[in-house]
């Protein structure tokens, strides 16, 4: 038997889903068994089982400004080139995506939904002709 494969993190179990998981526990199966044999994580069996209503709550919070698709057009349009990776939010929202009409925080909120993060990049100094020498004979002295 092979070991249960790690469910995807943050999923919300479905109605049907959360009633799958109780009938099997009224018929006296164990949480880690449900949790096996469904593909969810024991914690969401528990939460399911301990919960008085079938019927999962609405999400709270704001609705999304910007759809599947132009998410994916923006990590595309982000992938494409050195220069569009190191774009400012606002230079985004000014430039490219401006027939959006959304604001910077919209689209820093849609990459860090994708997993992108922002982090200041470390300038690499010239290579001089004198250090390049210095390597190179370095290297020579210990090739062997």
């Amino acid at each position: 038997m092979s070991p249960p494969s790690t469910p995807p993190r943050h999923r919300y179990l479905s109605r049907d889903e959360r009633l799958q998981a109780q009938t099997l526990h009224l018929a006296g199966h164990t949480q880690t068994f449900i949790a096996n044999l469904l593909g969810f994580s024991r914690r969401q069996v528990a939460y399911a089982i301990a919960s008085n209503r079938v019927t999962p709550k609405k999400r709270s919070g704001r609705p999304r400004k910007l759809t599947d698709a132009q998410v994916d057009e923006l990590e595309a349009y982000i992938k494409s080139s050195r220069t569009a990776r190191q774009m400012s939010y606002q230079a985004l929202t000014e430039g490219p995506f401006a027939e959006w009409e959304v604001t910077q925080y919209a689209i820093r909120t849609a990459l860090r939904s994708r997993g992108y993060t922002r982090r200041v990049t470390h300038a690499k100094p010239p290579l001089t002709e004198r250090n390049r020498q210095i390597r190179a004979t370095w290297a020579q002295e210990h090739l062997h």
